[in-house]
């Protein structure tokens, strides 16, 4: 929960001026693109940004090729509207995904399901803010779907408890020179989580 009454405008300008990186056509696209993301009803496309916003289709397709640090500007929105005390909460998401083509398509482990199944998962990272009841979202990961294959290099495979194991390299969120949230992920031969 925001601590006085603000427009997003507002509370975006304050947190883009913050940010060194941001040149003079991101940061009226970000402003552009976000007050189209809280008026636009149903699906958010590029086609729909074109209608309602001042630019074409083309306009907002290069645009999102381009990078943003969402995570930075998610910590600092945190940093300003949250309290002093937060904790770092990880939620990796099953995604159901038919066929091979896909990127990052592997056996991920469903806990609707209670076993590995093949698709996708985004691993969602958040701040939780102890004092004020809230968390704010920081960063959302499509995990690497090579994890449950027998294509990982040889370094990366070993045994837990007996069982053969597959880890992937640590994954490593950071902002401003600080490590947010490491984690490492082990997964059975089968594709299952431990």
């Amino acid at each position: 929960m925001l601590r006085e009454k603000s427009s997003y405008k507002d509370v975006t300008k304050h947190i883009l001026d913050k940010m060194p990186d941001i040149g003079k056509w991101q940061y009226y696209f970000i402003l552009e693109t976000f007050g189209l993301f809280l008026s636009i009803k149903g699906r958010l496309n590029f086609l729909g940004l074109a209608r309602y916003g001042k630019r074409g289709e083309q306009h907002y397709r290069s645009r999102f090729a381009k990078d943003f640090d969402f995570l930075s500007f998610n910590v600092e929105l945190a940093v300003q509207h949250g309290s002093e005390e937060f904790t770092i909460a990880f939620d990796p998401s099953y995604v159901n995904k038919s066929g091979k083509a896909t990127p990052g398509v592997g056996y991920f482990w469903s806990g609707v399901s209670g076993r590995a199944k093949w698709g996708l998962e985004m691993s969602g990272i958040a701040a939780i803010d102890i004092q004020g009841h809230t968390a704010f979202h920081l960063e959302s990961v499509q995990t690497p779907g090579e994890l449950g294959s027998k294509r990982l290099p040889r370094p990366l495979r070993g045994s837990f408890g007996g069982q053969e194991t597959t880890t992937a390299p640590a994954v490593q969120i950071c902002c401003g020179g600080r490590v947010l949230f490491q984690a490492r992920f082990y997964l059975k031969a089968g594709g299952q989580r431990f």
